[in-house]
């Protein structure tokens, strides 16, 4: 147990891709190190519209800010794209182990055994459909245990482009960071595949109202969906790319009234009618 404390520990103190992106007057900006904010607020602007003139990150600021790993890993499976999903998750696992990130059983319910009792001793669930959450030693990021498959994401590349990638594109301020890759077999022998992520915690927030969420994401660029958590941008000629589920308990407003996106599910799709306006 206590290498796994330590591995723990190692995770909160290890060191991504430095990268420093400077926006425009009004941005947010961010430290990909440490995933904390600093802001330089252009003058006359309230609090509320710290979205304002932010530009969507480029690709390679997106995986930077997804850390080493996150580049690496999308590289090795870019050389063949076009493999099935069996055979990205074995390049990556091989990959994990070579680089030091591989993680098992013994992480995972070290995890648990840390963070995920209840007031009786028990164990309870942290998180959603796709992850595990869980606090970092420190307590200034989350660690999430993801099943990349649960939402709709047939290929691990998909994921690392789509929910980490773009994600970190479109909301820099609680970028994604790959820490490694997690298999093993259950108690039920099932193969326990997961990407083992971090992501930086926002203290003392509450969940903002639906105009103040709708106000944000028209703000940095996308357009409104048929539903009142969809929203959308095109990204190429017939390419479009979707960002749901971003619901009101999928968002975070700090005390000083910025809004931090959490976890929305984002995918690029050629199919926009189901929820374009």
């Amino acid at each position: 147990m206590n290498n796994i404390n330590q591995k723990i520990k190692d995770n909160d103190n290890r060191t991504s891709v430095e990268n420093i992106s400077e926006g425009k007057q009004g941005c947010v900006y961010y430290e990909s190190r440490t995933g904390n904010r600093r802001d330089k607020p252009a003058g006359g602007e309230g609090v509320e519209k710290f979205w304002s003139n932010r530009q969507i990150l480029s690709e390679q600021e997106g995986r930077n800010l997804g850390g080493q790993r996150n580049v690496e890993a999308i590289t090795l499976l870019q050389r063949d794209a076009g493999s099935d999903v069996f055979t990205q998750q074995k390049r990556l696992i091989e990959w994990a182990k070579e680089n030091v990130c591989f993680y098992g059983k013994e992480y995972h319910e070290a995890l648990k055994q840390l963070w995920s009792k209840k007031d009786d001793g028990t164990l309870k669930r942290l998180g959603g459909t796709e992850s595990d959450v869980f606090p970092s030693y420190d307590k200034n990021n989350v660690i999430k245990i993801t099943n990349y498959s649960a939402i709709n994401h047939v290929k691990p590349l998909d994921f690392l482009q789509d929910r980490v990638t773009w994600y970190n594109r479109l909301f820099p301020e609680t970028a994604y960071k790959l820490l490694g890759i997690m298999n093993y077999k259950d108690d039920r022998d099932n193969d326990i595949f997961r990407f083992v992520l971090e992501q930086p915690f926002i203290e003392e927030g509450k969940f903002p109202k639906r105009r103040e969420i709708d106000e944000m994401m028209v703000g940095i660029g996308l357009k409104k969906g048929r539903l009142s958590s969809q929203y959308y941008i095109e990204i190429g000629e017939g390419r479009f790319l979707k960002i749901t589920d971003v619901r009101m308990k999928n968002c975070i407003k700090d005390k000083s009234g910025k809004i931090f996106c959490i976890d929305p599910v984002i995918r690029e799709s050629d199919e926009i009618d189901n929820i374009k306006k």
